[in-house]
């Protein structure tokens, strides 16, 4: 609580208010973010997205921000987030998804009408968020048009078992599920009166893991209701997780409900990373391994697209890959590399990274870990 900071509504004694102008909310989305553009990077089905209004003191709304989930700007999020969830990493498409997310925009066309909250007797600042949906069936029609509504942010509070908090999962950190996505899949149940009404999409929830790799804490970062939101939170805090060497870790879990079938693509991802010898010696060369799979159930077919290697901030490899790839088939990749200098290292993965494959999924296109240097 801060009389010159933005604050959440919970926070304060008496709430903002901040009244939408549709007509134009509709015409600003139309315009910044058409449908092609929605479907190009996210597919058929009903996507949940989320805005930010800041409205500072001279009762103002200033400007908003589009963020594809809760989290990235509410709580305590991994570094990682931002790269996890990045579409397009080409300059050549004028069209990405990250020019409409992360960025601000000025409310010049007067969408907002909004009245400043109170704290202690005084007007303050405050930040408002909206859930903003479109819905789009698999013939490219518009189902749902773009809607705009406010949430209670409290729904997006991280909530702990026993002992823990948010401040102690701040470090890095990386692990998996035991049995992988199958084990998570056998958890889920889909609402009934989400498939009545025909509801689909993406939830991402954000586990807090211990030691041990038990989940001891879980944070909604998107949802799409109807149940579906409580049924991803249930499953992930029913999973075991291989424990992190780092200790206490995060893990940011995306969970799809669909309906109706969708043909599965190829998809890529990295399933090992080694480094020779083990640990890597500052100043001298070191040989790195790391492997490129199809986990789709289509083959990739043969065509030119470029996998990367960041170790420490620097570009390690870059390489164009032309193999014909069935699924469940890899290929692996060899560099040299000599380190600069100790400590633990961040590397990082990025496969296709021009966005130049028609994948099934990219939100694992992004890998990164650590790597200790002696």
């Amino acid at each position: 609580k801060n009389e010159s900071l933005l604050n959440y509504d919970y926070e304060l004694e008496i709430t903002s208010v901040a009244k939408v102008n549709n007509a134009k909310f509709l015409k600003e989305m139309n315009s910044i973010f058409p449908v092609d553009t929605v479907l190009k990077h996210f597919g058929y089905g009903v996507h949940n997205f989320y805005l930010a209004l800041s409205i500072y003191k001279n009762g103002k709304p200033s400007r908003y921000t589009f963020v594809q989930d809760v989290g990235f700007m509410y709580g305590s999020v991994p570094e990682d987030f931002r790269e996890q969830y990045e579409l397009n990493h080409s300059s050549r498409k004028k069209k990405s998804a990250n020019s409409v997310f992360y960025n601000s925009f000025v409310d010049k066309n007067t969408i907002f009408e909004t009245k400043l909250g109170q704290l202690a007797g005084k007007n303050v600042s405050s930040i408002k968020y909206f859930e903003i949906r479109i819905g789009i069936d698999k013939n490219r029609k518009v189902i749902t048009p773009w809607t705009i509504k406010e949430i209670d942010l409290k729904k997006y509070l991280p909530v702990f078992d026993g002992k823990y908090d948010r401040n102690d999962f701040l470090s890095g950190g990386f692990t998996t599920i035991i049995g992988g996505l199958e084990a998570l899949n056998g958890k889920i149940t889909y609402p009934s009166e989400a498939q009545k009404n025909g509801v689909t999409g993406k939830v991402v929830v954000n586990a807090y893991i211990d030691e041990k790799g038990n989940v001891v804490g879980a944070q909604l970062f998107k949802g799409i209701g109807w149940g579906c939101d409580e049924a991803a939170l249930k499953a992930v805090s029913e999973v075991k997780f291989h424990p992190s060497p780092s200790g206490k870790c995060q893990a940011i879990i995306p969970i799809d409900f669909e309906l109706e079938y969708k043909p599965e693509n190829y998809d890529l991802t990295n399933t090992r990373i080694t480094f020779s010898p083990i640990p890597p010696k500052v100043g001298e060369k070191n040989k790195v391994f790391f492997n490129v799979v199809n986990v789709g159930q289509k083959a990739l077919p043969k065509k030119a697209f470029v996998n990367s290697l960041y170790i420490d901030n620097e570009l390690v490899m870059a390489s164009i890959s032309k193999m014909k790839m069935n699924p469940n088939k890899s290929e692996g990749y060899f560099v040299s590399w000599t380190p600069k200098r100790i400590g633990k290292l961040n590397y990082i993965i990025y496969l296709d990274s021009k966005n130049e494959l028609n994948e099934s999924n990219r939100t694992n296109n992004v890998i990164k870990g650590q790597v200790e240097v002696k």
